[in-house]
């Protein structure tokens, strides 16, 4: 079967990753408005909250992409590396760690290039859950 195709049973046809990505969206829009009484969180507010599938399928998705471009992906996040301002809790950003794309000697993203191994995220994934 193509990596970009995905059985659907209930269908029996073949899903596209576009057509799963979506369905998957309106899983976490349904999620936002059951969990959120105030009406602020939109669907990327719970992805605490992924279902078996969404996660498997992220899973092998991650795990298909080449770790040279997933470092460039993960570098181009700035606002995710530890030493960026909101990840320290800050409002704002204070003159200190990652901002606006460009990295601090400190980050593990400021090399222009590099890898990420799909062990990493692995890690990265069984740190979120605990």
């Amino acid at each position: 079967m193509p990596d970009n195709l995905h059985r659907n049973n209930a269908r029996n046809r073949q899903e596209t990753d576009s057509e799963i990505e979506a369905r998957f969206a309106k899983l976490r829009e349904a999620r936002a408005k059951k969990t959120d009484a105030f009406g602020g969180k939109t669907y990327e507010d719970v992805w605490d909250n992924i279902t078996e599938e969404e996660e498997e399928y992220y899973r092998q998705k991650r795990r298909e992409e080449d770790p040279a471009v997933r470092y460039q992906r993960n570098k181009a996040e700035w606002w995710l590396h530890p030493s960026c301002w909101y990840m320290r809790g800050l409002r704002a950003y204070d003159g200190k760690g990652c901002n606006a794309g460009v990295c601090v000697p400190e980050c593990r993203y400021f090399a222009p290039t590099g890898r990420v191994e799909f062990e990493e995220v692995e890690e990265e994934i069984r740190k979120y859950k605990e």
